[in-house]
């Protein structure tokens, strides 16, 4: 462990797990502080970095993905999710009437 690389007054301030409670750092000296927090934030570097490659990664794909228009009325789409519920979820293209289109007075 790398608990046990450490001088050992500075090992008996610390747990072996990898929980460790803030206020045991708190109560380590400023320069064993500084190392350990330092240490903390280089660790935490590479994560940062791999994920924000990665949003860049997907927001230039989705860039590149193809538009597709969303449907601009919702009166057929009622009426074929009727005709799906009493046909059992399977509809003719035969039994779809479109609706009436009244004329404009």
């Amino acid at each position: 462990s790398e608990i046990a690389a450490l001088p050992p007054a500075l090992a008996k301030g610390l747990p072996s797990g990898a929980q460790i409670d803030p206020r045991q750092i708190s109560a380590l000296p400023a320069a064993a502080q500084d190392v350990f927090l330092s240490a903390f934030v280089h660790a935490l570097q590479p994560v940062f970095l791999v994920g924000a490659i990665f949003t860049s990664i997907t927001f230039f794909l989705a860039l590149i993905l193809k538009p597709v228009p969303l449907r601009s009325t919702m009166h057929d789409s009622a009426e074929l999710a009727v005709e799906e519920a009493i046909g059992g979820g399977a509809v003719a293209p035969e039994l779809f009437e479109p609706p009436e289109v009244k004329p404009a007075s």
